[in-house]
């Protein structure tokens, strides 16, 4: 795992000092495009709330056929690092859910089988960080998943942790963060480094015309300087 912990302090002091201590906060991180270290970022974030969280941070991977951030808590690594994965909790709060699957899985006893049940979370040791993991491997051919609006589910969430980090697919291969993005605080944008800032600019006003907040642009700088950390701007 990189360790981005100073890469990160300025987004951590944005959320501490900003946050409204009687409610959580949601925040997405989305990149331009693949690969610009969005799921590096949004772990370590999360895990720097972590410690100081009394009620929890909640770590969503919205990739839901890779499972990448369930997956690198669930390495030999991490596990001697942070502890071993929990079992599987249902992170629903008996709300209807952001994410649908369809169709509806039947039963042979002809009972449905409810998009709430595809998605469980996890906490990790005995740390207040808990991660998402999609059962993908129980979809069948024909089904699919996807995002919708479910601002009452997120009303909930927020009386129920500190803070929840949306790691979302990049822009260029999903429109996720559109149907996602009203529905959050704020959302953290990333792009590489020397990359085409029209780009950038287009991403910010496509999720502000759906309703959302960007708040900050992480700039990858790892491919333009070999063994350099990422850069931060506010």
């Amino acid at each position: 795992m990189f360790d981005l912990t100073e890469e990160l302090q300025g987004l951590v002091h944005l959320y501490r000092t900003r946050a409204d201590r009687r409610r959580g906060t949601v925040i997405a991180f989305v990149g331009v495009t693949s690969n610009c270290g969005v799921s590096t970022c949004a772990r370590a974030f999360a895990r720097q709330v972590a410690p100081n969280s009394t009620k929890g941070v909640w770590l969503f991977d919205l990739d839901f056929y890779a499972n990448q951030q369930y997956a690198m808590f669930s390495t030999p690594q991490a596990s001697r690092l942070y502890g071993p994965v929990g079992e599987p909790l249902d992170p629903t709060l008996q709300m209807e859910p952001f994410w649908q699957v369809s169709p509806q899985l039947v039963r042979e006893d002809g009972r449905e089988v409810s998009s709430a049940w595809y998605l469980a979370v996890h906490q990790i040791g005995q740390h207040r960080l808990f991660v998402s993991r999609f059962r993908s491997e129980a979809l069948q051919d024909g089904q699919s998943v996807h995002v919708k609006r479910a601002a009452a589910y997120w009303q909930k969430m927020r009386d129920a942790i500190d803070l929840a980090v949306v790691d979302v697919p990049a822009r260029d291969r999903s429109r996720t963060i559109l149907a996602l993005a009203p529905d959050v605080d704020g959302v953290v944008l990333l792009a590489e480094h020397g990359s085409d800032p029209n780009a950038l600019i287009a991403l910010q006003q496509e999720i502000e015309a759906s309703g959302g907040t960007c708040i900050g642009v992480v700039y990858n700088s790892i491919h333009a300087i070999p063994g350099a950390p990422q850069q931060i701007q506010q």
